[in-house]
C-alpha cells in the first residue's frame, strides 16, 4: 500500500472515530419510535399549514421545546431514567446531542419536561429534525417519533431575481380607458411560476413612470392560486399617461422578501389620444432658400419646428427622422410647451450620417418626419417638403465639422516689411519698425483642389477682407503669398494677438471653412486700454473734474480709521478676459504738471472674474495718509493698468486736492 492511500485510510478512520464519540446513537441500531415526539411553541397562530416554521424575529432566540413525560417514567424518587435529546438537519443521516439529563421520579399525570434548544445548532437554512430517547430506570431505551422545525433564511426563488411579470395581449399592447371598463376597473398582472413556491409566499408590486417609481405598492398580498395580482384602475387614472413600469418582489412567510424582478413596460393610454396624421413639420431655416447648409447647422441645431399637437401629453416623446436617420433619444414634450416644439437634430448622429447616406457632394434632397410615442404607441406625422442639404467643404478632411476651423488646413504666415530673410526670424509678429510698410502673408496651398474654388484672406475680421486667390488645379502644396498695405493693418485695433485667417470654398457660395493664425502686433501698433475713471470727482469752478475732500470715502463706514477713494477701470472686450491679471497703480503728485511724485505708489494686482470681463471693475485706494493728503492745495493723480505678460496698458490723469477752503480735508481719527 502506498503511503498516500495509507494516510487516506487513516485520516477517514480518526474521522469515523470522532464521529462515533458524538453521536453514539448512530453505531447501534435504534430502537423503533414509541414516545411522543417533542413539542413545539406554537406559532402561526396554530396553523397546521405552517407548524414548526419559526418566526423571523425567533430564529435568533432559544427554542423552549415540551415533552410529555413518558407512560414508564421513574414511580420513585432514587430510580432515575436518563432523558437525551438529538437533532439532525433532514438532510443528514448522523444524529447530534450535547447531553444525557436525569429525570427522577415519581411523576404526576400531565407532568412535562422542558429542554431549551441552543439556537446556535440551527445557524444554517433548513429544515430540522428533532427527537429524544429515554434509557429507562429500569435498563431499557426508547425512542420518540421525530418533530421537525423549519429555520427559514432564504427568499423565494433561491434570492434570484424572478421572471417579469405578464400582461395579457390586450394590456401588453396599452391600457385604455376601455381596457379598465371592460374588466371591472383592473389590470390583472400574472406572476409567473417559480423555485421554491410555498404556501404564505407574498407579492409585493411596485410601479414607476417617467417620473420615477410611484410611492407606494401597487400591490402588497398573497399569491394567489391563479397567481394573479390585481392593480386598480384607480391608481392608474391619477398618473400620467406613457410608459408603465411593473416591477416585483416576492416574500415567504417569514418576511424574506427577494430581489426585484426585472421590469415589464406597458403604456398607459387613458387619455385623448393624439389625432393622425398629425401636422407635418416645419425646417424653417430652409423655407427662404430650400436648403440646409453647413451656415445654418452652425447658427443652431434646432433645426425642425413640430406644431403643438391635439391632446398633448407632458410625457409624449418625440422623435426627428432626418433623411432617413432618427434621432438617438427622444424630445419630452414637457409641462409648458409653446405653438412651436423646436428639437435639436444632433451633427454626428443624424446629419452626417444622413447627408453621407447618398454619394456625391453638394446639395441632396432631404425629407423629415416625426413620431410621437405615447408609451410604446406611435403616432406618425406627414413629411415636410422636400429640401436640400448641403453639409460638403472643398479642402482636406475637417475631424471638427460642423465648426468652421479645419485644423488640417496649411496655416498661413505673416511677416512685416523689414522681416525679409528666407527664415522668418519674426513669424507672425509686427514691430514698430514695421510700421508703414507692406505686410506678406503666405501659406501652403492646401489639398485637394477642386474645380471653382476660392481662398479668401481677412485680417482681424471678416469685414476686412485682404485678398482673394482662385487656386489651380494640381497646384496642391505650392506656397503662395501676397502683400496688403499697412493701412489694412491700421484700420482695426490692435491686440496682443490679431486673427488673421483664410477661408476655402466653391467661388459661387457655399459651405466654407477656414485656418486661422494669431499674429502679435502689441510692438508695431501698442494696445490702449480703456482709460480708467473716478466715479465720485467732483468739478472745479472752471470745469476740471478733481478729486476733493468729498471724493475720499470713510473706512469702514461710521467709525473711519482710514479714507480711500474709488477708481473704475471699464470692460476691454477683446483685450481683457477673465483669468487676465493686471497690474493697477495710483501715482499721486504735488504738482499739476506730474513731475513731483509722493514717495510711495498705491499698486495691486487683480485677477479678472465673474462680471469684471463685461461691466469691468473697482480697486478702492486705501491709505490716505500715504497715497493722497502729502499733495496738498493742488495737485494730480494718474491711474494706470497694464496687462500682466502684454503691452496692453491704460491710464487717466486728475487734478488732487486734499484741502477745502478751512484747511486740510478733516480725518477723524487722523490714519
Amino acid at each position: 500500500m502506498s503511503k498516500k492511500k495509507d494516510a487516506r485510510n487513516r485520516i477517514e478512520y480518526a474521522q469515523k472515530v470522532r464521529q462515533a464519540q458524538r453521536t453514539p446513537s448512530t453505531l447501534q441500531q435504534d430502537p423503533p419510535p414509541t414516545l411522543s415526539p417533542p413539542i413545539t411553541p406554537v406559532w402561526w397562530g396554530g396553523d397546521p399549514d405552517f407548524a414548526g416554521l419559526v418566526p423571523k424575529e425567533q430564529q435568533g432566540e432559544n427554542i423552549q421545546l415540551s415533552i410529555d413525560i413518558w407512560p414508564g417514567a421513574s414511580p420513585v424518587p432514587d430510580e432515575v431514567d436518563k432523558f437525551t435529546f438529538e437533532w439532525k438537519r433532514s438532510d443528514a443521516t448522523a444524529w447530534s446531542s450535547d447531553s444525557t439529563e436525569d429525570i427522577p421520579g415519581p411523576h404526576d399525570p400531565g407532568d412535562q419536561v422542558s429542554v431549551e434548544f441552543d439556537m446556535k445548532y440551527f445557524e444554517r437554512h433548513g429544515t430540522y429534525n428533532l427527537r429524544y430517547r429515554v434509557e429507562s430506570w429500569t435498563g431499557q431505551e426508547s425512542l420518540s417519533h421525530p418533530t421537525d422545525i423549519i429555520i427559514d433564511r432564504e427568499p423565494p426563488n433561491r434570492n434570484q431575481a424572478p421572471s417579469p411579470a405578464q400582461y395579457d395581449a390586450e394590456a401588453a399592447a396599452g391600457i385604455t380607458d376601455q381596457y379598465l371598463k371592460d374588466n371591472g376597473n383592473i389590470v390583472w398582472v400574472t406572476i409567473p411560476d417559480y423555485e421554491g413556491e410555498a404556501k404564505g409566499d407574498t407579492v409585493q408590486a411596485k410601479l414607476s413612470n417617467a417620473g420615477g417609481p410611484i410611492s407606494g405598492w401597487a400591490y402588497d398580498g398573497e399569491l394567489q392560486a391563479d397567481r394573479k395580482i390585481p392593480i386598480d384602475g384607480n391608481l392608474l387614472r391619477r398618473l400620467p399617461d406613457g410608459n408603465l413600469y411593473l416591477t416585483y418582489q416576492l416574500s415567504d412567510k417569514v418576511t424574506n422578501q427577494g430581489p426585484p424582478s426585472p421590469e415589464v413596460t406597458t403604456s398607459l393610454l387613458l387619455k385623448a389620444l393624439p389625432v393622425v396624421p398629425m401636422q407635418a413639420p416645419r425646417i424653417e431655416l430652409a423655407e427662404v432658400d430650400n436648403l440646409i447648409d453647413l451656415e445654418d447647422v452652425r447658427s443652431t441645431l434646432l433645426l425642425v419646428a413640430v406644431p403643438l399637437y391635439q391632446n398633448w401629453q407632458p410625457d409624449d416623446n418625440i422623435y426627428v427622422t432626418w433623411g432617413g436617420v432618427e434621432t438617438p433619444s427622444p424630445h419630452k414634450v414637457g409641462a409648458t410647451p409653446g405653438q412651436w416644439i423646436y428639437i435639436l437634430i444632433p451633427f454626428d448622429e443624424v446629419l452626417k450620417p444622413a447627408y453621407d447616406s447618398t454619394p456625391g457632394n453638394g446639395p441632396k434632397d432631404t425629407v423629415v418626419k416625426y413620431r410621437v410615442e405615447r408609451g410604446s404607441a406611435p403616432f406618425e406625422s406627414a413629411d415636410a417638403p422636400v429640401f436640400k442639404t448641403d453639409l460638403s467643404v472643398p479642402g482636406p478632411e475637417n475631424p471638427d465639422r460642423p465648426g468652421p476651423e479645419n485644423p488640417n488646413l496649411p496655416a498661413l504666415l505673416v511677416r512685416g516689411a523689414t522681416d525679409t530673410d528666407p527664415t522668418p526670424a519674426r513669424p507672425n509678429e509686427l514691430v514698430a519698425a514695421d510700421v508703414g510698410g507692406d505686410v506678406t502673408i503666405e501659406v501652403d496651398l492646401y489639398a485637394p483642389i477642386g474645380a471653382n474654388e476660392s481662398i479668401w484672406f481677412y485680417w482681424a475680421a471678416a469685414d476686412n477682407l485682404v485678398g482673394t486667390y482662385s487656386p489651380p488645379l494640381g497646384d496642391e502644396g505650392k506656397p503662395y503669398k501676397f502683400e496688403i498695405t499697412w493701412d489694412k493693418v491700421a484700420s482695426h485695433a490692435s491686440a496682443d494677438q490679431v486673427p488673421v485667417y483664410y477661408e476655402i470654398g466653391l467661388t459661387a457660395g457655399g459651405n466654407r471653412e477656414k485656418k486661422t493664425s494669431q499674429v502679435d502686433i502689441s510692438k508695431a501698433l501698442p494696445v490702449v486700454l480703456a482709460a480708467p475713471e473716478f466715479p465720485d470727482a467732483g468739478t472745479t469752478s472752471g470745469g476740471r473734474p478733481i478729486l476733493n475732500c468729498l471724493s475720499y470715502k470713510p473706512d469702514p463706514e461710521g467709525a473711519p480709521t482710514d479714507y480711500y477713494v474709488r477708481v473704475f477701470f471699464p470692460a476691454n472686450p477683446g483685450n481683457l478676459s477673465n483669468g487676465d491679471v493686471v497690474t493697477v497703480e495710483f501715482q499721486a503728485y504735488t504738482d499739476v504738471g506730474g513731475t513731483t511724485p509722493l514717495p510711495d505708489a498705491f499698486t495691486v494686482e487683480h485677477t479678472l472674474s465673474g462680471t469684471d470681463e463685461v461691466e469691468g471693475f473697482t480697486i478702492n485706494v486705501t491709505e490716505y495718509a500715504k497715497h493722497i493728503e502729502p499733495v496738498g492745495l493742488l495737485g494730480s493723480g494718474k491711474a494706470s493698468y497694464a496687462k500682466k505678460g502684454a503691452t496692453a496698458q491704460g491710464s487717466t490723469t486728475i487734478w488732487v486736492t486734499s484741502m477745502n477752503a478751512g484747511g486740510a480735508c478733516f480725518i477723524s481719527p487722523a490714519p
